[in-house]
């Protein structure tokens, strides 16, 4: 076969490239041969040399490749240097932009060799436009995988992290990039951090991060020593990087590490939403109820389970309302809500909510232990001392205000879970136990905490307590005993 149909038939670009050389050796007797690849970007770069021709242009390869660009307008050239005469032929496309630029060496060159070099370029560019086309074709089918490899992600409604791992893997596939790493700006310190990555990821550490760092930097794919990385944008703002090693072609997966971003962009926006809902839901809801709706939605539905209710309600809060400025007011309330839910949180209660000037709270509903009745009351302890702090910083501000709280506790069965309609949902605990500690709380005074016999039963020993007549409450056929709580021993 002659070498020009070698050239013709040659694999790929690479092996073009070394056919031509081959050729070139072949026609015009010499091994010195070399060629220059053009990039819209980088221009021209020296991409395959014998080991004599790179000797003879050590320290002249920036003069070589004026001369190349030269003969990228002027056509076939020679040029000189060292006593050595040098062939530039141009490789141009079918519409006339440059490709690149073959060469060879001789001391002088005979007739017919520039003919000879003008074939063997001629042979050359059709293959290599025809190989960039189809490596272009290639990477346009792995962009495209990738966004299917995306959609795939989404629909497996994994976790941030999880979702980051998968099409990290699914990228260092499609990118010849064992190690690939995604990062996230931290909120606290405002540095990118390590967020997801393949497992090789941690032996390419130092130079992920440093790559990751520059393109968040710079706001734009870079890539320096196979290290490849391109920024991460939600609307026009960083949150994060996506870097690799690429063991490949460095251009090709410096472009799909870039619309890798930018499909990885939609992972940041949902973790993002995500982070939104929750913290919207944190403000509305219990931290236990507020994970059990990100994780298995709101729908209709209870159970049956012992708990224990806690009610608070403030006396003379009518006459206080009464003199009190409303904007005043609210403030105050509002300071008086934030101390009391404290401690309620604090010891695993769940906040079921705020009615005027009262709240109600129950303790063991998510089953995170057999000692609600302590938790419930340590907290109802806790929420008078924060009162009685809160109004004594009051007095130093001469607010004219002072609250009182009666806390009233009771445990027993209730039904928990959403209730309302399919528009609207509320969770709570309904039923008698609920119903008589609202009736408990009804007669305690302020700065006092009484709870029912079902919760001081338990852990009776442990309290400092009094007994109180029984008393009559509303609902109920029989007194009901009732204990004044002091403290714990």
């Amino acid at each position: 076969m002659d070498c020009l149909q070698r050239i013709i038939g040659a694999r790929n670009k690479k092996a073009c490239e070394k056919a031509a050389l081959a050729c070139a050796a072949q026609k015009l007797g010499t091994r010195q041969a070399f060629h220059l690849d053009y990039a819209p970007v980088e221009g021209l770069r020296l991409r395959l040399a014998d080991d004599a021709t790179l000797r003879l242009l050590k320290g002249n390869l920036d003069w070589l490749k004026l001369r190349a660009s030269h003969s990228l307008h002027r056509g076939l050239t020679v040029t000189h240097l060292r006593g050595y005469a040098i062939a530039l032929a141009p490789l141009r496309k079918r519409n006339g932009k440059p490709l690149g630029v073959i060469g060879a060496i001789k001391k002088k060159f005979e007739k017919g060799d520039l003919e000879a070099l003008s074939q063997i370029a001629a042979a050359a560019e059709t293959r290599i436009e025809l190989a960039r086309a189809n490596a272009r074709l290639a990477v346009e089918e792995k962009e495209l995988a990738l966004e299917g490899e995306l959609q795939r992600v989404l629909s497996s409604n994994a976790g941030f992290r999880e979702s980051l791992e998968l099409f990290a893997f699914k990228l260092a596939q499609y990118a010849d990039a064992r190690e690939t790493a995604f990062y996230s700006y931290s909120e606290k310190s405002g540095e990118l951090v390590l967020t997801a990555g393949t497992d090789a990821a941690q032996r390419a550490f130092a130079s992920l991060s440093h790559a990751a760092s520059t393109a968040g930097k710079k706001g734009c794919p870079v890539s320096e020593d196979g290290t490849v990385a391109a920024p991460i944008e939600l609307n026009g703002e960083a949150v994060g990087a996506v870097a690799g090693v690429a063991h490949g072609n460095e251009a090709i997966a410096k472009r799909l590490f870039k619309v890798a971003a930018i499909h990885a962009a939609s992972i940041y926006s949902l973790e993002k939403q995500r982070l939104r809902l929750e913290g919207t839901l944190r403000k509305v809801v219990s931290p236990g109820v507020h994970e059990d709706l990100l994780e298995y939605g709101a729908h209709l539905g209870g159970e049956r389970k012992i708990v224990t209710v806690l009610f608070t309600d403030l006396r003379g809060f009518t006459k206080i309302s009464e003199e009190q400025d409303a904007s005043d007011l609210v403030a105050r309330l509002n300071e008086h809500f934030e101390a009391i839910t404290r401690p309620v949180l604090a010891h695993g209660g769940i906040i079921e909510g705020f009615m005027g000037d009262g709240m109600m709270a129950f303790f063991g509903a998510r089953g995170d232990g057999d000692n609600h009745e302590e938790e419930a009351l340590k907290a109802a302890l806790e929420m008078q001392s924060a009162l009685d702090a809160l109004n004594a910083r009051w007095a130093v501000e001469d607010r004219k205000v002072e609250f009182k709280m009666g806390i009233g506790v009771n445990t027993g069965d209730a039904i928990v879970g959403n209730m309302g309609s399919s528009d609207y949902l509320h969770y709570t605990a309904i039923g008698d136990t609920t119903n008589t500690a609202s009736r408990i709380c009804g007669i305690a005074k302020g700065g006092e905490i009484l709870a029912s016999e079902a919760t001081v039963k338990p852990i009776k020993e442990d309290l400092k307590l009094r007994e109180r007549e029984p008393v009559e409450l509303k609902g109920k056929r029989k007194p009901v005993r009732v204990y004044d709580i002091r403290g714990f021993r």
